[in-house]
């Protein structure tokens, strides 16, 4: 006879296997889900408008119907392409119907700790997020008030000084803090201690690469791209200002010209960057984010997931349909290297 757990088990099994989730792009790059679950078919779509979303639910069995003429093929097992642009065109007049991308999310309700890839739905603020958010407040601070005494301009980025230096180890450490955190609470391990080497696998699983920023206030200055030219070949020399940071930490006498304004500008800019690309894009937003958190940065490209390698909740049915994250999982045992 079955045991209870091995029913409870197996029941669970079969109702992950009935439910479908599918993660979809848009020509324009909107991005979406759509979850059907036996009878029952569940779809959001971000619109451009950051706190505005559009949340449906209806039957599958109605869901045919009005996309029958979209069923060419006569499949009405699952949802296609051509199903979700007819039924977009029909129902969904501020989207571009055309769906460039449609994709079976691999494990629906899982995410993984510090890594946000369009994480719809998801409750960010945590004890760590709001010391990190925190630490982040006081460096700008710190910054803003340096503001007073060195106008950003394409001239002062050169300009470097003793409190330029003391900024720029405060924020690289800060850095090292966000990058390590990442690793080690997604199931990375080593036994000597952490460095570039180990931090750099942060690159691909949070997309840093693809981060430009703006100072706010300074927009025609210039754009920010700390983390771009990161290379395994040489994981700190290909961070020009982290280099900088460990050459005025351990001989500031020799290398005080390394502490100066760019190198500071783009140190605060990976944090803002980190925090982002860890927490959500939403989290400096004014109308969409959950505290009142700001930045000194504007974020002006961020990191674009294929639909296979996003993270999405379970959308749960309801007058205003919502997603539910379900499980926590840690990224380097699911995708080991």
């Amino acid at each position: 006879m079955e045991s209870p757990e091995n029913s409870a088990t197996s029941s669970n099994a079969m109702e992950k296997e009935q439910l479908q989730l599918f993660a979809f792009r848009t020509t324009e790059g909107h991005f979406g889900l759509i979850q059907k679950d036996e009878n029952s078919v569940i779809y959001f779509v971000e619109t451009d408008n950051p706190i505005y979303k559009i949340r449906e639910s209806n039957s599958w069995d109605a869901w045919v119907q009005h996309v029958d003429a979209g069923y060419a093929s006569g499949c009405t097992d699952t949802v296609t392409k051509e199903a979700l642009g007819y039924y977009l065109r029909k129902h969904c007049e501020t989207i571009n119907p055309e769906i460039t991308e449609l994709k079976k999310v691999k494990r629906p309700g899982a995410y993984y700790p510090r890594i946000a890839r369009e994480n719809i739905d998801f409750n960010y603020v945590s004890t760590e997020f709001l010391q990190d958010a925190r630490a982040y407040r006081n460096i700008q601070s710190a910054l803003d008030d340096l503001f007073n005494y060195i106008e950003p301009s394409e001239i002062t980025l050169t300009t470097y000084s003793h409190k330029i230096r003391e900024l720029l180890i405060l924020a690289c450490t800060e850095v090292e803090c966000l990058l390590v955190n990442t690793i080690t609470k997604n199931g990375y391990k080593k036994k000597n201690q952490y460095s570039t080497k180990d931090y750099i696998k942060c690159k691909s699983i949070l997309g840093l690469s693809s981060y430009e920023v703006q100072l706010t206030q300074y927009p025609t200055l210039k754009t920010f791209t700390p983390f771009l030219g990161w290379c395994c070949d040489n994981t700190t020399a290909t961070l020009p200002w982290y280099k900088a940071y460990n050459a005025v930490k351990h001989n500031r006498s020799e290398n005080i010209k390394d502490a100066n304004l760019n190198h500071l500008l783009n140190a605060v800019a990976a944090i803002h960057i980190l925090l982002e690309s860890q927490y959500g894009k939403e989290i400096f937003s004014r109308w969409a984010n959950r505290t009142d958190e700001k930045s000194i940065y504007t974020t002006t490209k961020r990191a674009t997931w294929r639909c296979d390698h996003v993270f999405a909740p379970i959308l749960i049915d309801g007058y205003s349909p919502v997603g539910d994250w379900k499980e926590e999982r840690k990224y380097f045992e699911d995708y080991p290297d």
